[in-house]
């Protein structure tokens, strides 16, 4: 999948209520591919019709290692899975490390928004040499939503630690780009290739 040629929805946005705007509003910014996001734990609704216009295809949304042992059962049915670490998880860097160790999802992303500060020794939820070598040992692909990057260029803290990940990631030739994910049709805009790593 290209990711950055991809709009990524909740379900909600594809209920009978929210689907015309929706549609409408993919119109008006030339995006022809919507991946509806569906939790692994939760019942995942049926997809609306492709067109000749607009293809729906599913993506899974893991936030930790607990169902992530399905991935393989995942990619026989050729879907995409999403890894966005729980911040709020006491045990989040060992998720995020067995996540990238084990190759259970396709991309991760939102390692930046972690509100919480540095160690003195140690750089909090930011991606280490090996589990970057990991990732791109296991074709896993790293993020950063695109609807974050204008409240980023406001943030030293979000930049700072997305530059520190950049040059880890560029020596383990990790792939790196944006990610579309929205929960709001109000959040929708044009898709860009740009990628903020290019920029820092």
């Amino acid at each position: 999948m290209e990711y950055q040629n991809t709009l990524f929805v909740e379900q909600e946005l594809v209920s009978e209520k929210n689907l015309k705007s929706l549609v409408e509003t993919c119109k008006k910014y030339a995006i022809f591919d919507i991946s509806v996001v569906f939790p692994y734990d939760e019942r995942a609704k049926p997809l609306p019709k492709s067109t000749d216009t607009l293809t729906f295809t599913k993506t899974i949304l893991f936030t930790n290692s607990k169902h992530a042992q399905n991935y393989p059962k995942l990619k026989k049915e050729h879907i995409t899975v999403l890894y966005q670490p729980d911040f709020s998880n006491e045990k989040v860097e060992e998720d995020i490390r067995k996540m990238c160790e084990k190759g259970w999802c396709d991309v991760i992303f939102g390692l930046e928004q972690s509100a919480k500060p540095d160690g003195l020794h140690k750089k909090r939820h930011s991606i280490t040499q090996v589990e970057a070598r990991l990732m791109c040992e296991n074709n896993i692909s790293f993020l950063v939503q695109q609807e974050s990057l204008l409240t980023y260029t406001e943030n030293f803290f979000a930049l700072n630690r997305l530059n520190q990940m950049k040059h880890i990631l560029q020596k383990q030739n990790v792939k790196s780009g944006t990610l579309s994910f929205v929960r709001k049709i109000s959040e929708i805009r044009p898709l860009t290739k740009a990628s903020i790593l290019d920029k820092l």
